[in-house]
């Protein structure tokens, strides 16, 4: 072990030590064996140590203070202006940073840890051509600097350079799903599409059983425009892995696409009915059939079944609004309405949603629940005259008539000339006149609805 990678051990271990008693005195060599520092004074292992508990703890300036102490007592060692760096580095101090570190590789030449400081140095001031030439001093220590090399290399746009910066490394140690990632981004980044899809078909070729080569390689024969080998690989897709759910995903749509209903019907079936797949993507799978259904009226029992399921096992937020939705078209009020009242228990602020709820429970003479719905809004909402008037027809319903009255005044503030919204206003007021056995109030209502109905058409 070399000077310099003892005295990393050091640092780490007395980091630790700092963490967990950041007010405590660290005493030398409580913790190292003081002489991995070499031949030093007494005086300077004080130093050095106080400076690494003060970095420790975050005190950058302290520590360097202690370690310039240290540089006049012994101005040639390398881990002082190692440490210097590291220092300077955490202050953003980037030009003394740089300075110092070249400094130790001068007295330490092609050390690892020292290439890595100057790495750093230059990256965090993106001077990428720099962090470049470091990197490749780096990788006669470690394969893995291919890795941010080809980060290098993206940040520079020579695209070509970090893939094969990317093939060096899986030829060395094989494929990782990071290197995947980083090679989508690269292909994004520089609009090549060919060469993406000559990627995967080699990954295909050489792990045919790794469903995420095929679903990548679809949408990019999608993305250009290859509708030919888009329908080859989904017959291969089909084949190789037709139980995965996540295959169905892309299947489906493929299916609606191309008006293929029986198969699409399965493939939603699989996705909805898996435990794998999250409630986002099965409300898009829903909904799609739900669309589809609108000019397919042979999937209407399939689709039903499902919305069965859905029933029985649980929605999920959103779900229940859009299966109150679909019944709503059906006009199956009970149904839609079951569904509404369960969605606005999980998304209790969606206005739109409430108001829908409250209408349905209102035309389902259910009175009682919608007057206490449109309350607990109206004390979230109370400028929103919608919810005055569903509330006052609630309690009319409730024969609350002098109640709906003075809800029904307050309300009026907000209409703010909408003629419709002023008409079920004043619709409101002449069922609650006429309630309290008022028939003059109430006609005098009833005239001025018809009125400003008239002045709308």
């Amino acid at each position: 072990m070399n000077h310099l990678h003892k005295i990393t051990l050091i640092i780490t271990l007395l980091y630790w030590t700092a963490v967990g008693f950041a007010q405590d005195e660290i005493r030398p060599g409580a913790d190292v064996n003081v002489d991995d520092l070499g031949d030093v004074s007494d005086e300077f292992q004080e130093l050095f140590f106080e400076a690494l508990k003060q970095k420790g703890i975050e005190n950058y300036e302290k520590a360097i203070t202690a370690l310039e102490k240290c540089q006049k007592l012994q101005p040639l060692d390398a881990v002082v202006y190692y440490e210097l760096a590291k220092n300077h580095t955490a202050l953003k101090n980037y030009v003394k940073a740089e300075k110092n570190v070249k400094e130790a590789l001068e007295l330490k030449p092609k050390d690892e840890d020292l290439l890595v400081q100057l790495y750093e140095v230059y990256f965090a001031q993106k001077e990428y051509e720099k962090a470049i030439e470091t990197t490749h001093q780096l990788l006669g220590f470690d394969m893995k600097y291919q890795e941010k090399l080809a980060n290098l290399y993206m940040l520079t746009r020579e695209y070509d350079k970090a893939l094969l910066a990317l093939d060096k490394i899986d030829v060395a140690q094989g494929q990782s799903l990071y290197r995947d990632s980083l090679r989508t981004r690269i292909y994004a980044q520089s609009g090549n599409i060919l060469g993406k899809i000559a990627n995967l078909e080699k990954r295909i070729a050489t792990d045919p059983e790794n469903n995420t080569y095929y679903i990548e390689l679809i949408e990019a024969y999608k993305t250009a425009d290859m509708p030919d080998k888009v329908k080859e690989m989904m017959r291969k897709l089909e084949v190789v892995r037709p139980q995965d759910p996540n295959v169905q995903v892309v299947l489906y749509k493929d299916y609606i696409a191309s008006k293929q209903t029986s198969k699409a019907v399965y493939s939603i079936k699989a996705v909805i009915s898996s435990n794998e797949i999250d409630p986002t993507t099965k409300f898009d799978a829903l909904n799609a059939l739900i669309t589809y259904a609108e000019t397919h009226p042979e999937v209407e029992p399939d689709l039903k079944t499902i919305l069965e399921e859905f029933v029985t096992s649980g929605s999920g937020e959103g779900m229940d609004r859009m299966l109150g939705e679909f019944y709503l078209t059906k006009n199956d009020t009970i149904k839609a309405l079951g569904f509404y009242e369960s969605a606005v228990k999980q998304e209790t602020t969606n206005l739109s949603l409430i108001k829908k709820t409250a209408d349905l429970q209102l035309k389902a003479k259910r009175f009682k629940e919608a007057q206490e719905l449109t309350e607990n809004t109206l004390a979230l909402y109370p400028t929103q005259a919608k919810l005055y008037v569903l509330q006052a027809k609630a309690l009319n319903g409730l024969q609350e008539y002098d109640e709906a009255i003075d809800l029904l005044m307050m309300g009026l503030d907000f209409v703010a000339g909408n003629t419709a919204l002023s008409a079920s206003f004043f619709e409101a007021f002449s069922m609650a006149y006429a309630g309290k056995g008022d028939e003059v109030k109430a006609k005098e209502y009833r005239e001025k609805a018809k009125n400003v109905q008239n002045s709308n058409e």
